[in-house]
């Protein structure tokens, strides 16, 4: 079975929303097995990336 691979690409001025959006989704996927086999990771160009506060 083929692996399904995911990035959240993380960026200057995203918000918690930005984050939580992508996180909440994929996290329930796995737990509710909608998909197997995915994996995911976070990446940004810089070391450190600056949030904006709701």
């Amino acid at each position: 079975m083929k692996m399904m691979r995911m990035v959240y690409i993380l960026f200057d001025g995203m918000t918690t929303l930005d984050f939580v959006g992508f996180y909440d989704a994929v996290t329930r996927m796995g737990v509710l097995k909608a998909i197997e086999n995915v994996s995911w990771d976070f990446c940004s160009n810089k070391e450190e990336v600056t949030v904006i506060e709701d």
